[in-house]
């Protein structure tokens, strides 16, 4: 959609008005909202104008890596660790 700019500075022109106006906090909060939704719109239409578009053929892959296993029946090296308020080698032993 191409707004023109014109129209944008109407409307945030009525939104400032509207929130000069205003006495409810939160009711001048919501103006400033519409007026940076406006503003964001302005921007946003720049940038997308401005951005250079490549043909799929200058797309690079993405290579990703295998996820790291581990053979079956392996498992990680453990240490046991000797405390003195310990009742034995059970995980669920404190």
């Amino acid at each position: 959609m191409n707004v023109s700019m014109n129209r944008i500075l109407e409307k945030m022109t009525i939104e400032l008005a509207k929130a000069k106006q205003e006495q409810n906090e939160g009711k001048v909060r919501e103006h400033f909202i519409a007026m940076r939704t406006l503003c964001d719109l302005v921007l946003e239409e720049r940038q997308e104008a401005n951005e250079v578009v490549y043909p799929k053929s200058f797309a690079q892959p993405i290579q990703q890596t295998p996820p790291m296993t581990m053979p079956m029946g392996t498992s990680l090296p453990s240490t046991k660790m000797d405390e003195d308020d310990a009742n034995g080698g059970s995980l669920l032993d404190f």
